[in-house]
């Protein structure tokens, strides 16, 4: 694209982007790595918010909406984006025009080895995977939860498939089973499931 095209894209937003707007230009600019639903853009977000606070501020406020964390200021800012071209409205994917005007919503650490890590994390999990992430660490998300009620019947199974793929640690595949680590690691060598690094 000739720098040119890039002024042009640039005057179509007539306002400056937020550090939120920034933050999701930030996630979805990534052809192979990026989120693929409005879900989980809203649990990066969350999750981010839980270990750098001091970024959003107040700004932010998740409530449990069915499975995820939600934001109501996320969900505007999707919607505003989408309705301003930048991110396609059928995907979490960048349009010509998001293209052109990502670079700049790179952002500074440590916010952007965070936001990566984070990322990286929800890329690398399943859906029920990712609820039984965030419901261990927040249990509000749990109360009058059906969903909850669902994937802790198959914890264990979700904590060993991600200790397998050497998504968590096995202390932390303990945790997410619910049990200690003595039991995990007993009935793991019970059915003889191999799950240390080669």
């Amino acid at each position: 694209m000739e720098p040119s095209d890039v002024g042009m894209h640039e005057s179509i937003l007539s306002r400056p982007l937020d550090p939120i707007e920034k933050l999701i230009l930030h996630l979805t600019d990534s052809d192979n790595r990026c989120p693929k639903s409005d879900n989980q853009i809203q649990a990066i977000m969350f999750l981010v918010s839980e270990v750098l606070p001091e970024f959003f501020g107040d700004r932010l406020r998740f409530e449990p909406d069915g499975k995820w964390p939600h934001s109501q200021m996320v969900d505007d800012r999707l919607r505003s984006l989408r309705e301003e071209g930048v991110i396609d409205v059928s995907s979490c994917s960048l349009t010509d025009v998001g293209k052109a005007i990502s670079e700049p919503a790179v952002p500074e650490e440590p916010l952007g080895w965070v936001v990566d890590s984070i990322m990286s994390l929800v890329m690398d999990v399943s859906e029920d995977e990712l609820f039984l992430i965030i419901c261990c660490d927040h249990p509000e998300y749990r109360h009058d939860s059906d969903e909850w009620a669902r994937v802790s019947v198959n914890r264990r199974n979700l904590a060993e498939a991600m200790l397998c793929r050497h998504v968590v640690s096995a202390a932390r595949a303990a945790e997410l089973a619910g049990v200690t680590e003595q039991q995990f690691f007993d009935d793991l060598h019970e059915r003889g499931v191999r799950w240390r690094c080669p």
